[in-house]
């Protein structure tokens, strides 16, 4: 009689049943193949129990932290709660000293996740990201907000004094009405221009301003980065500046040759110190986030020459010919140089002058809290070799993104929308020196713009503000920072004026100059300012990155375009090893027309290059990142994505038949009960709509995957070493992210460890398993059995004298009607004979300790019947 050993093999559900190897499993539990046979899975650990409706959704961990924080979200009424790693029973939450601290209240909000960039959490929700910052002073979280708040500063250029050059004789001997020999112009020409250099060089070294010139501020962070750019406020000083007296007589003005004698030049430069006033309302709650606002800083333009120093003056006009194009040089600006460094405890609510110097040693006055270095000057050709503003990129606009992967130091946000900005209140665009007052005139206003967006146009509206204008209403400077923004509408008591905006050539905005292109008529009517939903800009196939160790900011250069569609998710591929080291690719998208792989550019920032596969992932939330690759889950199961191949690991599960039902065979419902398993653990789901709507877990320590679906009470297990699968009893609602450890929240609210073993070694682990048909490589001839013997690594029974194995033998001729063969209540199946069968199964009901292992069986049988096919 032939003797045949089967190895078990994992679960399977393809090929068919004909086809599939002998030792194949159709239904297991709390069983997984594992170092060459069938090792028993331990029911996971439970930690705690919460109260109804309280789930751990985030463990946050940081070096500066004495214990883990569970971060739970209570479902009943959308609050974030935080509690520090204890031994806690159900009564302790429950009871008037809980545990439980409330840090956000999102009653309004749709929540979609939580992350962490070193002691900052991120909520992401449909209003945009809330940031929480960890206080080591207070031991709680400080709920800051979704962006950081708007600082309006105004600033003003005040008249100091007149700088007067030493008089500049010129001797002349040829005068004739307005006319000058060459000689005469040549001399007259060089001592203008020497005493115009003379008032300026002082104002320069005093610190004085005297030509129009653009200031600008931004805040600082606690890296050093920038963000937060105002925009370009221009201090227009208008006029003739400097002035040139001539010193004529009045005989030698009429042409008298014996008058001619010498001219005295004498250049007067009026000179102005600029001074800043922040509002209060804006100060106090940017204090708020003094953790991560550390100062602001100022930075000034090139003051704009209305003159050139190698033109023509014109001696009667009392002034050098202003030959540049000084509207011109306003419109191009796009450098600006650092002025002055503040903390925020030197930022002040009232009016404050940021030069002259204040450098006698004492404490400062009032008016001299803040002032320019003794060594400063406002040469332009040492203003340009000082630090320079990197221009703002939308960090004004509110990101909203649905989901977010924190990778090396840096937080990776997608699934995109922004919030289009305001706009800055009409005050901050520029402040004008008059030369006649009178004319001047305190309105109240305020700026609708309209900005083009996706063939749509989106109404924003600024504050109002106090500025001072012309007569005629002319607003001399505008700017708006994005370059889509099409047009303003400028509303005074006077009227509306509707102004045309241009793209900047060089910066990331728009921007209207009044100067050079006039006041328009103010008859025009301002549309009603969008929603809020309205001004909501989807960016669909965009990532941002922030920079290393700041979720705060995102600069240009972390914002990558990723295809054409949709992006459905993001993970890493790799754990960093150090600071931009990273794996071949370090990041993923996916997305709707494939998964694109993102690498590292030379400045550590993120490159997309082409997609690396085209199956589309289908379920965002299986997306679970291992360490040197990431599985999702698309149409054709489950994907293993490592470097730029894609494996399907799944193909085994898959199966167009019905899913296998223990209880179709005889008297299966007595034996699940036997077992103690209700057919919940067996009522299958076609595989495709179990991981459609099913998430994963890496349970590193044991180097599993965890499939799961809330609502079955089965999980699939990987074993990444085998790479095969197994199944376990499941009551896991949804895995909690705390590599390397695999926590999950069950759903009757308990937070559970699946890598820790919840048994000792004398209390086993009650397992079951059917097996596939097995035929012993002959699936057309009858057979009879007779002794079936289980082999593997374990006690004949535990210490109750529960025998570890049991089983159950059925046969079929035809693989749809099964009839039961033989039973035994230990490993030993022998003694009998019967109807030959094609095709057998095994049940087994297993109770094996952590140590103990299945590894197959000796099937000894008869063929019968083999004079003919059958």
């Amino acid at each position: 009689m032939p003797i045949k050993d089967i190895k078990y093999n994992g679960f399977t559900a393809s090929p068919s049943d004909y086809e599939c190897p002998d030792g194949d499993l159709a239904g297991v539990i709390n069983l997984v193949p594992e170092d060459g046979a069938l090792r028993p899975i331990a029911p996971p650990k439970e930690l705690f129990e919460l109260p109804q409706a309280f789930r751990v959704i985030f463990i946050h961990n940081n070096a500066s932290f004495k214990h883990k924080h569970y971060i739970v979200l209570n479902e009943d009424d959308n609050k974030l709660l935080w509690f520090e790693d204890g031994t806690y029973t159900l009564d302790d939450f429950e009871g008037p000293d809980t545990p439980l601290k409330e840090i956000l209240a999102l009653a309004g909000s749709k929540f979609f996740s939580l992350n962490a960039v070193g002691n900052t959490l991120e909520a992401l929700t449909d209003k945009g990201m809330e940031y929480l910052l960890w206080k080591n002073d207070t031991g709680d979280y400080l709920h800051l907000g979704n962006h950081i708040p708007e600082l309006p500063i105004t600033f003003k250029l005040s008249p100091l004094r007149y700088e007067t050059s030493d008089p500049h004789e010129v001797e002349f001997t040829s005068y004739a009405g307005d006319d000058f020999t060459s000689e005469t112009y040549h001399r007259l020409s060089e001592a203008i221009f020497a005493a115009a250099a003379q008032t300026l060089g002082a104002a320069r070294e005093n610190h004085r301003f005297f030509f129009p010139f653009f200031v600008r501020y931004a805040f600082r962070l606690y890296d050093g980065s920038h963000t937060m750019q105002s925009a370009p406020c221009l201090m227009y000083i208008a006029g003739i500046n400097p002035e040139i007296d001539m010193g004529w007589t009045e005989v030698g003005r009429q042409g008298d040759a014996s008058a001619n004698g010498p001219a005295k030049v004498v250049a007067k430069l009026k000179e102005y110190r600029l001074c800043y006033s922040a509002h209060p309302k804006g100060l106090q709650l940017l204090k708020n986030w003094k953790d991560i606002v550390s100062g602001v800083d100022f930075f000034i333009s090139e003051q704009f020459y209305n003159y050139d120093p190698n033109g023509k003056p014109r001696p009667f006009a009392n002034q050098i010919l202003p030959e540049k194009d000084l509207n011109e040089q306003i419109a191009a600006c796009a450098n600006f140089y650092l002025l002055k460094r503040l903390s925020l405890d030197e930022i002040y609510d009232d009016e404050i002058y940021i030069s002259p110097a204040f450098t006698n040693g004492s404490s400062p006055t009032h008016d001299q809290r803040q002032y320019l270095t003794p060594d400063f000057n406002l040469s332009n050709d040492i203003i340009v070799t000082r630090e320079r503003l990197e221009d703002d990129y939308d960090s004004h606009d509110t990101l909203i993104p649905q989901f977010s992967h924190a990778f090396n130091a840096r937080l990776n946000i997608a699934g995109l929308k922004k919030k289009v900005f305001n706009g800055f209140r009409p005050d901050a665009f520029f402040y004008r020196i008059y030369d006649a007052s009178p004319y001047a005139k305190s309105v109240t206003a305020s700026i609708t713009t309209v900005v083009k967006r996706d063939a749509r146009e989106i109404a924003v509206q600024s504050a109002q503000a106090t500025i001072q204008l012309d007569d005629d209403n002319t607003l001399l400077w505008f700017y708006y920072p994005d370059p889509m923004a099409d047009r303003i509408y400028f509303t005074t008591p006077d009227g509306t004026q509707m102004l045309q905006l241009k793209p900047h050539d060089t910066l990331n905005g728009a921007y209207y100059l009044g100067l050079r292109d006039g006041a328009a008529s103010t008859d025009a009517t301002a549309p009603e300012p969008s929603s809020d939903e309205e001004r909501i800009i989807p960016l669909p196939n965009k990532i941002y990155t922030s920079e290393v160790n700041n979720p705060f900011l995102f600069p240009l250069l972390g914002i990558n375009t990723v295809g054409t569609g949709s992006i459905l998710g993001i993970s890493a591929a790799a754990k960093a090893l150090s600071q931009g080291q990273f794996g071949q690719f370090p990041l993923y998208a996916f997305t709707t027309d494939g998964v694109w792989a993102l690498e590292v550019t030379s400045s550590g920032t993120y490159s997309a290059i082409q997609p690396i596969t085209r199956d589309v992932c289908i379920n965002k939330d299986s997306i679970t990142q291992l360490d040197d690759s990431v599985l999702f889950v698309t149409d054709r199961g489950i994907m293993m994505l490592s470097g730029s191949t894609s494996q399907c690991i799944s193909e085994v599960l898959d199966s167009r038949r019905q899913p296998f039902n223990p209880a179709a065979l005889p008297k299966g419902n007595e034996l699940l009960n036997f077992a103690g398993f209700g057919n919940g653990e067996f009522n299958y789901l076609p595989f495709r709509e179990f991981v459609a709507g099913g998430d994963m877990i890496y349970d590193y320590n044991n180097q599993r995957i965890i499939v799961y679906n809330h609502s079955c009470r089965y999980a699939y297990v990987f074993s990444l070493g085998t790479k095969q699968w197994g199944m376990m009893q499941s009551d896991i609602y949804r895995g909690v992210n705390s590599y390397p450890d695999a926590l999950a929240m069950s759903n009757d609210y308990k937070l559970l460890d699946i890598s820790a073993v919840n048994t000792d070694a004398t209390t086993g682990v009650q397992g079951m398993l059917f097996t596939r048909p097995f035929k012993m490589d002959a699936p057309d001839m009858l057979k009879t059995i007779d002794t079936i013997i289980q082999r593997g690594f374990f006690d004949y029974h535990n210490g109750d004298g529960i025998k570890k194995v049991q089983q159950v033998l059925y046969g079929s001729r035809d693989l749809f009607n099964w009839q039961r063969v033989w039973s035994s209540t230990d490993h030993y199946l022998r003694g009998f004979r019967g109807t030959p069968f094609k095709y057998f199964r095994l049940a087994l009901i297993t109770n094996l300790n952590k140590d103990e292992t299945l590894y197959g069986f000796t099937v000894q049988y008869t063929p019968r019947f083999t004079n003919q096919p059958r």
